[in-house]
């Protein structure tokens, strides 16, 4: 049998006294996004989800530079009713036949 004086002592159980306080509620750190451009946004995403036949090409469409708009149409749509008319026309144009 070993002898019990060359084994460690556990460490107590911490309890909860030792956990330190912190904040139930915090504040966002982050920047929330407007609510006319999330509007935009989620507009323009199901058109384009819509029309250009699914979610992969709406994204391939909404996220890469397009050469016409000099930018990503996402980009141009969230930045003004007029950019979002713009980029509908253009999606519009581009739509997949029913």
């Amino acid at each position: 049998m070993p002898d019990t004086d060359d084994m460690p002592v556990p460490a107590p159980a911490p309890s909860l006294a030792d956990k330190p306080v912190t904040k139930k509620f915090r504040r966002h750190t982050t920047e929330r996004v407007a609510p006319e451009i999330a509007s935009r946004q989620g507009r323009i995403a199901g058109l384009a989800w819509q029309k250009l036949g699914g979610r992969d090409a709406a994204m391939a469409f909404l996220n890469d530079h397009d050469a016409t708009l000099g930018a990503r149409p996402l980009d141009v749509a969230i930045a003004s009713d007029a950019g979002y008319d713009t980029v509908a026309a253009l999606i519009a144009d581009r739509a997949r036949p029913a």
